[in-house]
């Protein structure tokens, strides 16, 4: 039997007494990376946050399997980059969930922090302020920062917003090395072209959930001009693009 690393059931979320998800249920197994898609003011943000309880819910519950450490990288547009704080400051910060707020850092996270931001090419700019560094630039380190905290599961909101073709790529790279690891990924994604190649799994919404299961199957059925009120057509270049690149 499949093991499940969050279940959402009849999830409803409102903002101003008004609905923007309706009755969301869907089961996100481990070790997979899986895609929250859908047309913009869908709800993928909202859901994404109420998974992590950063928004409340009106009904409904999300479980997350309580074995599993959560790490959360917000989308870049959400963080005010006004802090004063370097790189390796941001990075260092994922230490606190294990040692507290209390105790300060070691040599031994201090390391940590520094193979973090090497690994993900980010090393030499150690010592630059956070808002100094492009869009690509600080997705990298809030990706450092992630694996400083050493998560069974990342929930990502956009990650691929904003960055360069080559941070795109450096990003999926990491997060298919943590599936190998076993661990699983949540990622709220835009781009349609690049499901299959990047996601084993997704969940097609737009307020409420159209579809879910492998991004292949999703992708081919009439679903997708259901929740994106048929602005993609099953006979348009676009789905024509989209299909071949699941075939």
């Amino acid at each position: 039997m499949e093991k499940i690393a969050v279940e959402v059931k009849n999830l409803v979320v409102s903002y101003k007494e008004i609905p923007v998800l309706w009755d969301i249920n869907l089961k996100i197994p481990k070790g997979c990376l899986f895609a929250i898609v859908g047309p913009n003011g869908a709800g993928k943000t909202t859901l994404l946050k109420a998974m992590l309880d950063l928004i409340k819910a009106d009904a409904g519950f999300v479980n997350i399997d309580k074995t599993l450490k959560v790490s959360y990288v917000p989308q870049n547009s959400s963080v005010s980059w006004d802090f004063p704080a370097t790189c390796f400051d941001v990075v260092l910060m994922g230490s606190y969930r294990s040692l507290g707020w209390i105790k300060r850092p070691g040599r031994k996270e201090k390391n940590n922090a520094a193979a973090c931001l090497e690994k993900m090419g980010m090393l030499e700019f150690k010592d630059r302020q956070i808002n100094e560094l492009s869009g690509g630039q600080k997705q990298r380190v809030f990706l450092a920062r992630a694996l400083m905290e050493e998560g069974d599961i990342f929930f990502l909101d956009e990650p691929f917003r904003g960055v360069d073709v080559v941070t795109e790529k450096e990003i999926i790279r990491l997060l298919k090395s943590f599936k190998e690891e076993g661990k699983t990924a949540v990622l709220v994604h835009h781009d349609l072209s690049t499901l299959c190649e990047y996601f084993d799994y997704m969940a097609l919404i737009n307020k409420s959930l159209i579809a879910q299961g492998p991004c292949s199957e999703v992708l081919l059925s009439e679903k997708l001009t259901q929740a994106y009120n048929g602005k993609i057509s099953p006979f348009g270049v676009g789905y024509a693009n989209i299909a071949s690149n699941v075939r």
